[in-house]
């Protein structure tokens, strides 16, 4: 055996002691940050637990378990707890971290809000964009309308010009002569006018 191996050895193991080691060697700050916590978590805690009696026993009451009388009295008693729980949880300050995210969130509104009434290049960009698809939507929903108010028959290969086919106003979905609304959208369809 070579020394660089006995040596690489020794190192891996120095780490591995190390790393199985280190939550033995520094007690005070695990403490210290499961200990300012833990209150908050206890309660937190013993809020869903009252919760979960409060489930468990409106559904004992529902299937006929526990009588009327009973069901009230403990239902009152658990409403008492877990107000009073829930009271301990919005007397507890704040946590630092949630404030930092509440005022973060509260500079990007006042931000937006400034910003009213300049809208930013991308935006005004991605508005163009909506407005040209929807000034051709227009342009194609005027085209559909008027083919289907002209009333524009397909007529036979045979040749008697009996209207084969018409098309719905709303969205241009081919109908039968006969259909009153159209099977695609439900709207209503003009009657074609009878020849005498």
């Amino acid at each position: 055996m070579s020394t660089g191996s006995i040596l690489l050895g020794f190192a891996l193991f120095l780490g591995v002691a190390f790393v199985l080691a280190y939550p033995f060697l520094s007690p005070n700050v695990r403490r210290r940050s499961v200990g300012g916590d833990s209150a908050r978590q206890e309660l937190l805690a013993e809020k869903e637990m009252l919760l979960t009696r409060l489930r468990v026993l409106d559904f004992d009451h529902e299937t006929g378990k526990i009588p009327d009388d009973i069901y009230e009295v403990q239902r009152l008693s658990l409403k008492t707890k877990t107000a009073a729980v829930l009271q301990a949880l919005d007397q507890m300050p704040a946590e630092p971290r949630t404030i930092g995210v509440d005022n973060e969130i509260e500079a990007a509104i006042s931000r937006r809000r400034q910003h009213t009434g300049k809208m930013p290049a991308t935006t005004s960009a991605a508005d163009e964009i909506e407005a040209a698809v929807a000034r051709r939507r227009q342009q194609l929903s005027a085209t559909v309308v008027q083919a289907t108010v002209t009333h524009v028959t397909v007529t036979h290969g045979n040749g008697d010009g009996a209207p084969a086919a018409r098309f719905c106003p709303q969205c241009g979905q081919v109908t039968d002569a006969g259909d009153k609304f159209c099977a695609r959208c439900g709207a209503a369809l003009a009657r074609p006018a009878q020849a005498v």
